[in-house]
C-alpha cells in the first residue's frame, strides 16, 4: 500500500507499507536535513538505496536492517570517497578509498579499517602493497618511496618490524631485521661506494657484534655501539697495518696492539686514536721503547734501546729525551744529566770510555757554561766552555804538574792568564792562539826574568831582561834574540 506519513518530529515518509510498516519502496526525509529514497523491509532499510546526510555525505548502494552492507559507494562532503563491501554499517571485504587530498587505497576491509591485502598510494607517489591489519601496515608488504627508495619485507603497527630488504635511490641497500622502523637485530647493509657491514643493528645504527669492510680494502671486525667502533675489534688496513684491541667512540681508546706493514709494533694503551699512557713500541731495525706516551708521542719517563745498543733511560717531551735521563753508548761512553729537545742541555755528568769525564753545564748537546773536565792522563780543566769548547775564564792542571789559570778560546789560551811550570818558573800576561803573544811577565825557575813583548812564545818586540847573575838588557828583541 503507498501512503504518505508526516511525523510529530517533523520526520516525513512517502512511500510503501506493509502491515504497517515500511516495506517496498520509499522516501525517508528527517527534520535535521537527512534523508533516504530506497527499498524498505520490516520498516527498516533493507536492499537498494541512496541516504543522503544534512552535511553534504552521501551513501548509494545496499542497506540490511537499516545498515549499510552489501555493494557501496559513500561520498563525503569533504572530497573523500569508498566504494565497495559494507557490513554492519562499517566498511568490510574488498572496497576502493580515495582521499580528497589524492590519496588512494584499493584493498580489503574490516570494520571500517583496512585489513588483510591491499594497494595503498599517496598523492606524492609513493605506495605501499601489502598487508593491513587494524588499518595499519601489518605483515608482509611493499613500500615504493616517490625518490626511488623501496622496502620490501615485514609490517607490524604500520612500522617496518621483522625481515626485510630496504633499497635506496643512491645504490644503497638493507637486508636483515627491524623493529619499530628501524634497523634492529641481524642485517647486512651495501653503500654504493663498495662499502658493506653484517652484524648487530639497535635503534637504525650498528651496535653489538659486526664485520665492516671498505671498498678501499680496510677492514673491522668487532663491536659497534651507535655507529661507531667501539668495545673489543681489529682493524685492517689495506696497506698491511692492524690493530687489535679496544675501541671507544670510532677510535683507539683503551688497550691494544698495532702492527704496521714496515714491522714496527706497539703494545699499550690509546686515547683518542693516540698512543697515550703505558706501552712499548718496536722498531722493525731493532730499536724498542717502553714507558710513557701522550698524544701519540713519547712524553712521560721511559726506556728506549737502539738496536746498536745504545740506551736511554729517563723523560720525554714530544718524542724527544727532555728532563733528567741516563745515556748510554754502546762504546761504553755515559751522560746522566738534564736534556732539552733531544739534546744534553742543563746540569750533567758525561763520561766517556777511555776514561775521560766532564761535570757540568751543556747547551743543544755541547759543554757549554760552567763544568769540569777530567782527562784520563790525570790532565784536568775547571772552567768557562763554549759550543763544546774550553773559552772564558778557567783553570788547566796538567798531569806533569804544570797549571795554567785565565782566559780562553776555542780551546786555546787566549786572552790574559798565568802559567805556572812544575820546575818553578811562570807566566804572566797576554796568550793568543795558545802561544804567550802580547805583553806579559816571564819568571824562570833559575831567578832570571823578562818584562816585555812577546810573539809565539818568544820574546819580540820591546823588553827587558834581567840574567840570574843581574845582568840587564832594555831594548829590542826579535824572536828570542836580542838586537
Amino acid at each position: 500500500m503507498q501512503k504518505s506519513e508526516k511525523y510529530a518530529n517533523g520526520d516525513s515518509y512517502d512511500g510503501e507499507f506493509l502491515n504497517g510498516e515500511k516495506h517496498g519502496k520509499g522516501e525517508f526525509k528527517w527534520a535535521d536535513g537527512d534523508q533516504y529514497n530506497g527499498d524498505w523491509k520490516n520498516d527498516k532499510r533493507t536492499g537498494r538505496g541512496k541516504y543522503k546526510w544534512a552535511n553534504g555525505d552521501s551513501y548509494d548502494g545496499e542497506f540490511l536492517n537499516g545498515e549499510k552492507h552489501g555493494k557501496g559507494e559513500f561520498k563525503w562532503a569533504d572530497g573523500d570517497q569508498y566504494n565497495g563491501d559494507w557490513k554492519n554499517d562499517k566498511r568490510t571485504g574488498r572496497g576502493k578509498y580515495k582521499w580528497a587530498n589524492g590519496n588512494s587505497y584499493d584493498g580489503e576491509f574490516l570494520n571500517g579499517e583496512k585489513h588483510g591485502k591491499g594497494k595503498y598510494k599517496w598523492a606524492n607517489g609513493n605506495s605501499y602493497d601489502g598487508e593491513f591489519l587494524n588499518d595499519e601496515k601489518h605483515g608482509k608488504g611493499e613500500f615504493k618511496w616517490a625518490d626511488g627508495d623501496q622496502y620490501n619485507g615485514d609490517w607490524k603497527n604500520d612500522k617496518r618490524t621483522g625481515r626485510g630488504k630496504y633499497k635506496w635511490a643512491n645504490g644503497d641497500s638493507y637486508d636483515g631485521e627491524f623493529l619499530n622502523g628501524e634497523k634492529h637485530g641481524k642485517g647486512e647493509f651495501k653503500w654504493a661506494d663498495g662499502d658493506q657491514y653484517n652484524g648487530d643493528w639497535k635503534n637504525d645504527k650498528r651496535t653489538g657484534r659486526g664485520k665492516y669492510k671498505w671498498a678501499n680494502g680496510d677492514s673491522y671486525d668487532g663491536e659497534f655501539l651507535n655507529g661507531e667502533k667501539h668495545g673489543k675489534g681489529e682493524f685492517k688496513w689495506a696497506d698491511g697495518d692492524q690493530y687489535n684491541g679496544d675501541w671507544k667512540n670510532d677510535k683507539r681508546t683503551g688497550r691494544g696492539k698495532y702492527k704496521w706493514a714496515n714491522g714496527d709494533s706497539y703494545d699499550g694503551e690509546f686515547l683518542n686514536g693516540e698512543k697515550h699512557g703505558k706501552g712499548e713500541f718496536k722498531w722493525a731495525d731493532g730499536d724498542q721503547y717502553n714507558g710513557d706516551w701522550k698524544n701519540d708521542k713519547r712524553t712521560g719517563r721511559g726506556k728506549y734501546k737502539w738496536a746498536n745498543g745504545d740506551s736511554y733511560d729517563g723523560e720525554f717531551l714530544n718524542g724527544e729525551k727532555h728532563g733528567k735521563g741516563e745515556f748510554k753508548w754502546a762504546d761504553g761512553d755515559q751522560y746522566n744529566g738534564d736534556w732539552k729537545n733531544d739534546k744534553r742541555t742543563g746540569r750533567g755528568k758525561y763520561k766517556w770510555a777511555n776514561g775521560n769525564s766532564y761535570d757540568g753545564e751543556f747547551l743543544n748537546g755541547e759543554k757549554h757554561g760552567k763544568g769540569e773536565f777530567k782527562w784520563a792522563d790525570g790532565d784536568q780543566y775547571n772552567g768557562d766552555w763554549k759550543n763544546d769548547k774550553r773559552t772564558g775564564r778557567g783553570q788547566q792542571k796538567w798531569a806533569d804538574g804544570n797549571s795554567y789559570d785565565g782566559e780562553f778560546l776555542n780551546d786555546e789560551k787566549h786572552g790574559k792568564g798565568e802559567y805556572k811550570w812544575v820546575s818553578g818558573s811562570i807566566y804572566y800576561g797576554d796568550w793568543k792562539n795558545d802561544n804567550r803573544t802580547g805583553r806579559g811577565q816571564q819568571k824562570w825557575a833559575d831567578g832570571s826574568k823578562y818584562d816585555g813583548d812577546w810573539v809565539n812564545g818568544k820574546r819580540h818586540g820591546q823588553g827587558e831582561f834581567q840574567s840570574a847573575k843581574g845582568e840587564k838588557y832594555n831594548g829590542k828583541w826579535v824572536f828570542d834574540e836580542k838586537m
